[in-house]
């Protein structure tokens, strides 16, 4: 954060198990609205937070126009456990085709095609 008390500081910070993301907030009197909106968005861009951003409460914040400490502004999915991949065999392969030999020796692969 800056220590400059006449700057905007804008802080996110994201939880450990980065399915929440906090704002900290200081902000002097006298920045615009869509100075501080832009500022927050630039910081959550920064932290790659781009899904479950909650605007409606940014909004809310940054119109109260006072200093935040830790207010929850993302929200993740939590993820549910699934099951492991399995393949299911659609064509059966045995027995269906075999290469006939030839009086020759030689070996007739036509069958396999088909």
């Amino acid at each position: 954060m800056m220590t400059d008390k006449s700057a905007l500081s804008i802080e996110i910070v994201v939880s450990k198990d980065y399915y929440e993301a906090n704002l900290t907030m200081n902000r002097p009197k006298g920045i615009a609205d869509n100075d501080v909106h832009e500022k927050i968005r630039e910081a959550l861009r920064l932290k790659n937070v781009v899904y479950g951003v909650d605007y409606e409460a940014i909004t809310l914040f940054v119109a109260d126009g006072t200093d935040y400490v830790d207010r929850v502004i993302a929200h993740g999915l939590v993820h549910v456990n699934g099951s492991d991949a399995y393949m299911t065999p659609q064509v059966n392969f045995e027995g269906v085709a075999k290469p006939i030999i030839q009086d020759d020796g030689t070996v007739d692969f036509k069958n396999l095609l088909q």
